[in-house]
């Protein structure tokens, strides 16, 4: 006996497909089969629509009937020796023992069967949901660690924040500083040691008191050039961009070179004028001794003969300073070593040795 009408369970997808037979030997065109099959299908898919026959349930103090079971205790308790046996000879090293249990049961066998696809239907709802609320909390796992890393980045950031504010304040007291030991180092009396250093440098003498006068018809005045120019006017201000050397100054802004007889009228000077380069000015000794080591490692050549050495004094606020200075040579010697530094963003500034 074959079945005319099969109805197949998709348990992943939860649905059911009809599916009936049609046999060329029961119908005389093909016609005809289609339209019976057809209306067979039809007719299985409104019974399986239709509500339900009601169900006669029991009352809740109904006495259930014991369970049977297919074999007796005697017969349960053989096949557990059997398998003993089984596992002390090396035969086998695990059995399951099982027994089949019966309960009278009076309603129709469809009504059984729709009570147990319903709980099917919930064991396979309370696994969807399960797997849902674990891959929820996955996600909220993966949410708290980016949170975390959130609230990591956004102390690091305010970490930053405070070191740059903090690195902005201490540059701008070194700004301070540093204006002050140039303020300090640019007396009175230094614009009259550039003075000499250029008349050293040009081979001119140097005069401290006025002008002697002269005979303006037989000796041409000689005024300042508009392209004489200084080696260096301040110390670096605490920037980058303030050791390279300034732009060329006109003589004249600090003093008027004095008009001066030839050479050779001149009585020849005692001793020579010897000038010192101040290659920086710091608050600490330590700085200062740690600069000249730096210095020495990178122009070991241009500094061989310097002899640096850590000076201190004492600025108008009454704050000490630590000065790099070199030992008294000659303003040639001198001059080209500012000149070396100056060429290599390293800042310069001649003073003369009393």
């Amino acid at each position: 006996m074959r079945p005319s009408l099969i109805a197949i369970f998709d348990r992943l997808r939860d649905s059911i497909t009809l599916v009936t037979q049609i046999r060329p030997a029961d119908w005389d065109d093909a016609a005809t089969a289609w339209n019976i099959a057809h209306s067979r299908i039809n007719n299985a898919m409104l019974a399986l629509e239709a509500p339900a026959p009601p169900t006669v349930a029991g009352g809740d103090d109904a006495v259930l009937p014991a369970p049977q079971s297919n074999i007796t205790k005697s017969v349960f308790t053989r096949m557990v020796e059997r398998a003993r046996d089984y596992i002390r000879d090396g035969d086998i090293f695990h059995v399951v023992l099982s027994q089949r249990f019966s309960i009278p049961f009076h309603l129709p066998a469809f009504n059984l069967y729709r009570s147990l696809r319903t709980m099917e239907r919930e064991q396979v709802d309370i696994d969807i949901l399960t797997e849902q609320l674990s891959d929820l909390r996955a996600r909220l796992t993966a949410m708290e660690g980016l949170e975390t890393e959130r609230t990591a980045l956004q102390e690091e950031i305010a970490t930053l924040r405070q070191l740059n504010d903090d690195l902005l304040e201490e540059r701008d007291e070194l700004d301070a500083e540093l204006n002050a030991a140039v303020l300090a180092l640019l007396t009175p009396d230094d614009a009259d040691d550039l003075e000499r250093i250029l008349d050293a440098a040009n081979g001119e003498p140097h005069s401290t008191g006025p002008a002697p006068e002269t005979d303006m018809a037989t000796q041409d005045s000689a005024p300042a050039s508009e392209t004489d120019t200084l080696p260096v006017d301040e110390f670096a201000l605490g920037s980058s961009e303030s050791l390279v050397p300034p732009a060329p100054k006109p003589l004249s802004t600090l003093a008027a070179i004095d008009i001066t007889p030839p050479v050779d009228d001149l009585m020849p000077a005692a001793t020579t004028p010897l000038f010192s380069a101040q290659l920086g000015a710091f608050r600490q000794r330590d700085h200062a001794e740690a600069e000249i080591s730096m210095l020495l490692e990178t122009f070991a050549d241009d500094l061989a003969v310097a002899e640096l050495t850590v000076t201190p004094a004492t600025l108008p606020d009454g704050k000490n300073v630590f000065r790099i200075l070199t030992q008294g040579m000659p303003a040639d010697t001198a001059a080209q070593i500012c000149e070396a530094l100056w060429q290599r963003m390293v800042g310069c500034l001649l003073k003369a040795v009393p």
